[in-house]
């Protein structure tokens, strides 16, 4: 202090007691080596003139601070209008630092608030869907093999692929929205359900062309693409099925407005992907037609064919293998001679695999709804190819068999519980009975009276 007041002021003779007195001081630093402070003094001194505010350093670096201030001459020598220049610079860096302290001090002396969060939007509607397919409609989706647990695919195969995918994820909404569309009564909430189911319906199908795209032409397929196209096969059936039955009663009548075709319903069962176990069913034309015959046979005897499992009557099985059994025979008094052999051939062996089905899915004790279902789309791969051919031409003889079958299996499980099924046997029928009448009305007599 007292070389401060010597070289700066130009006074000696400083005393303790006469000078000193006790003050608030705050420390601050800057740099690595150089400390400053300022003395903060009572009211009383605040008319003191700015030399009497003096700026301290202590230790080793007063030298270096004088040596910043100086060039060649001692402290004492500046001029006044140096001295003062350099005073004020050094008092206005004490002030911001000062400050950028006194905001670090304030900060950390203060609690912490925390940022104000805006408000999350949850779709509602998006969570009510996806709660009606995670705890109802999961439940009554058929599974893609007959013993396979319908549950453990839909509730955790589809679904722990559809949270990294969102085009499955959209493809199960679609599905539950078109179920609360079927499931409800009045037709403007029915509206607004396929409104939605329409919207993830097309997200499901641009995702599904995309990711069809990725593993074109790819030689060896993933694990997990090879899900990807199974669940998302499965998904395009239902989707395509339940499209039309949620249509509702009314609006189904009008065909002109919403053209439901035998084809498209064809190809969109051929979407659904599933492990054909044939092994328990005859695997040549001849050994379905032994098959056929038998289970015919033991029917005539009088043996039964098995308790229904749904409110299908066994009258109803029993009217379905008696109408089968005639079939061939009335077909024949109905075309006449046929013109080509092998369009016989085909035809009764579709008629065996169709009593086979049929017998197989009613007799089921289990699962009847999952058991019908695949039922009737392993007919539709069991069947010759030229069978198919025939029913692509409209051929009367392959449309009078594929009428037996929408009101045997098909029909089947509708009724048991496989709900984008809902009137589809109907319109099958329906629209096969309309084409007969305009090109070929004697074969009406063949039909009538199947879903009566």
């Amino acid at each position: 202090m007292r070389r401060h007041w010597t070289e700066v002021h130009g006074r000696s003779g400083w005393e303790k007691e006469e000078r000193a007195q006790e003050v608030k001081m705050q420390t601050f630093f800057r740099g690595t080596k150089i400390r400053y402070f300022e003395v903060t003094v009572e009211e009383e001194a605040e008319e003191e003139s700015d030399d009497d505010k003096e700026f301290f350093v202590d230790g080793e670096e007063e030298e270096e601070l004088s040596e910043g201030l100086t060039s060649d001459t001692s402290v004492g020598s500046l001029s006044d209008c140096e001295h003062q220049s350099s005073r004020r610079e050094s008092k206005e860096l004490v002030e911001i630092d000062a400050d950028m302290v006194d905001g670090e001090d304030t900060a950390a002396m203060e609690p912490v608030t925390p940022p104000i969060l805006s408000p999350v939007n949850f779709d509602l509607e998006t969570l009510k869907c996806f709660h009606q397919y995670s705890s109802t409609t999961c439940r009554t989706l058929p599974s893609p093999a007959p013993a396979a647990d319908p549950l453990f695919h839909w509730q955790t195969g589809a679904m722990s692929l559809a949270f990294t995918r969102h085009w499955i994820m959209c493809g199960l909404l679609a599905i539950s929205e078109y179920h609360m569309a079927v499931l409800e009564d009045d037709d403007r909430i029915r509206q607004a359900h396929r409104t939605r189911a329409i919207h993830l319906f097309a997200e499901f199908k641009a995702g599904r062309e995309i990711a069809s795209r990725h593993v074109c032409g790819v030689t060896v397929v993933t694990t997990d693409q090879e899900q990807e196209r199974r669940i998302g096969g499965h998904i395009m059936c239902i989707l395509r099925c339940a499209n039309w039955v949620s249509l509702g009663p009314t609006i189904a009548q009008d065909f002109t407005t919403y053209p439901f075709k035998l084809h498209t319903f064809i190809t969109a069962l051929w979407c659904f992907p599933v492990e054909v176990d044939l092994s328990a069913l005859s695997a040549s034309q001849q050994e379905a037609i032994d098959a056929a015959a038998r289970i015919l046979s033991n029917r005539r005897k009088g043996e039964p064919g098995g308790l229904s499992p749904t409110s299908l009557s066994n009258d109803h099985f029993a009217d379905i293998l008696d109408r089968l059994s005639e079939l061939p025979q009335r077909m024949s008094e109905v075309f006449g001679r046929p013109d080509n052999v092998r369009d016989v051939v085909v035809t009764i062996s579709a008629i065996a695999y169709l009593v086979e089905y049929w017998s197989a899915s009613f007799d089921s004790k289990s699962d009847c709804g999952n058991i019908a279902w695949h039922g009737m789309l392993q007919w539709l791969r069991k069947i010759p190819d030229h069978f198919r051919h025939m029913l692509s031409r409209y051929d009367p003889a392959a449309l009078v068999v594929f009428a037996h079958w929408a009101a045997s299996v098909v029909h089947l499980a509708e009724s048991c519980g496989i709900w984008f099924l809902g009137g589809l046997p109907k319109r099958v029928v329906e629209e096969l009975d309309e084409h007969l009448r305009e090109n070929h009305p004697a074969a009406c007599s063949l039909i009538e009276g199947l879903l009566a």
